[in-house]
């Protein structure tokens, strides 16, 4: 009997001990969203930073600019920045008070933002980032309460309007280039695609070009990034282009793109591609890549050998 009472002793005090630790446990607290927003249903971003306003749509094809100019968007920014939205959630209230909204940077100086989703339109201004960088202060538009938010979001959304921009130009695949033309005012070089060589001709000249040196252009000419926008040409002028490439590819719509000189120091160009949106700027290197000579397709040595045949 005495040991039965002692087993029944030992049985409760290990369950009191169970819910005695069970009880001092941290309740797991589910995460507060600062906004509700399925990224899934976004279809706009208003966006005002600095002197900056943009709005991005959503459109069947991707991502769009449409204020303040009509452009596609950089799809992997838009997409990270929507991504984004479904990851902020509140970790504190930091005050009420809008004396401290300049301290927080939850004023004018914030990053703010105005969602569009099925419908309906969401605004927040995002502060500066806390001291350890893990976290965000940011505001409700139309209310008091300043929020510390986990994430940093400044650098995401506060974007200057070309950072939104595509900065494509060309996107085609190098392999599926058959003829190029490198027009000068004085000059025309042709190099095409035949007998699994790069037959190269120009005025007086026509011979094999080096395949890693042809490819050289044809990899640039079908992967070329903008460093800027030229949306006015102002006193530009394309009629006398310092050069123009034409391609003809298979499977793909041909190719036209013309070069003029950005200012007169020469350090940078301006692109104009057939069918643009834009007139794009590039760097001096890039142009010089592009518009090549036809004694650049042939090999060092070849060349040097025929140079010392010729003196």
């Amino acid at each position: 009997m005495k040991r039965t009472l002692l087993l029944l002793v030992v049985f409760f005090l290990l369950i009191g001990a169970l819910w005695l630790m069970r009880s001092t446990e941290p309740v797991a607290k589910k995460a507060k969203p600062f906004i509700e927003a399925d990224s899934a249903s976004v279809q706009g971003l208003g966006i005002v930073y600095g002197p900056d306003s943009v709005y991005l749509a959503h459109r069947d094809d991707g991502w769009w600019l449409e204020y303040p100019i009509e452009y596609p968007a950089v799809e992997r920014t838009v997409g990270t920045a929507v991504g984004k939205l479904g990851s902020m959630n509140i970790d504190g209230l930091i005050t009420d008070n809008p004396e401290s909204f300049t301290k927080y940077e939850v004023d004018t100086v914030g990053v703010r933002v105005y969602v569009v989703a099925e419908g309906k339109s969401t605004g927040f201004i995002i502060g500066k980032n806390a001291s350890n960088f893990q976290h965000t202060y940011m505001r409700r538009v139309g209310q008091n309460d300043v929020w510390l938010v986990k994430g940093s979001y400044r650098n995401v959304f506060g974007k200057v309007l070309k950072d939104w921009r595509d900065r494509t130009i060309t996107d085609l695949p190098m392999e599926s280039v058959r003829e190029v033309e490198i027009i000068y005012p004085e000059e025309t070089i042709s190099l095409a695609w035949q007998d699994s060589l790069w037959k190269v001709t120009a005025p007086g000249k026509s011979f094999d070009g080096e395949t890693p040196l042809v490819e050289r252009l044809l990899r640039l000419m079908c992967r070329i990034n903008t460093v800027d926008f030229l949306d006015t040409l102002k006193d530009m002028s394309f009629e006398k282009p310092e050069a123009i490439l034409r391609a003809e590819f298979e499977g793909y719509e041909p190719l036209e793109l013309k070069l003029i000189p950005f200012d007169e120091k020469g350090e940078k160009y301006v692109l104009e591609k057939t069918g643009a949106l834009t007139h794009f700027i590039i760097y001096k290197a890039t142009a010089t890549t592009l518009m090549k000579r036809a004694e650049d397709f042939r090999s060092e040595s070849l060349a040097k050998k025929q140079e010392m045949l010729k003196n």
